[in-house]
This record gives structure tokens, sequence and C-alpha cells, in this order.
């Protein structure tokens, strides 16, 4: 019986020991998800592994290009929007400014 007993330990060892190496590489890549979601830019995952896990890696890779490439020209087109909106109403403020007090004056400055 306690012969019994170790190998049956053994085997549950041995089991979990394979299982947690198999999953390993699906764990690097969830912890990899979660971490581009919170900063784009962080580093790529390794492309190492089986295939099919290359190919995963790969993929996400690729994803979180893409949607590092969409933020910036995200940004670039607001601060261009920003700059190009910026523009005339300086040169409105300013010729308000140059105004004399009249109703038109206050009424434009109230807009």
């Amino acid at each position: 019986l306690p012969l019994y007993s170790l190998i049956a330990g053994l085997i549950v060892i041995m089991s979990i020991w394979s299982l947690r190496r198999l999953t390993a590489p699906y764990r690097m890549m969830e912890t990899a998800v979660r971490r581009i979601g919170n900063d784009l830019k962080s580093p790529p995952i390794s492309e190492s592994g089986s295939r099919e896990i290359r190919a995963a890696a790969k993929a996400i890779n690729a994803m979180q290009m893409r949607l590092r490439d969409y933020v910036e020209d995200r940004e670039h087109l607001a601060a261009a929007l920003a700059h190009d909106l910026r523009t005339p109403l300086t040169r409105m403020r300013l010729r308000l400014e140059l105004l004399r007090k009249s109703p038109a004056r206050e009424a434009l400055a109230h807009d």
C-alpha cells in the first residue's frame, strides 16, 4: 500500500508539472494581452513555442502595432484639429479687442 501511495503521489505531481508546462504559453499570452490593454507601448511578446503559439503571438503583436498606429493617428488628428480651430479663434479675439466700445463688441464678446 505505501508503494501504491508513493506512485500515485508521483503521478499527481508529474501531471501537475506537465499541465503547468503545457499551459505556460497561454498564461504568458494572457498576461501580455492584459499588459497591452494597460499600456500599448509595452514590448511585444516573444514569438516562440509550438507553431500555434507562435501564430497566436504573432497575431497579438500585429494587433498591438495596429492599435498603436490607430491611437497615434487619432492623437495627430486631434492636435491638427485643435490647431486649426485655435487659429481663427485667435484672429477673431484680436479683432474683437481692436474694436472700440460698442454694443456690437459687447455682443460679440459675449458670444
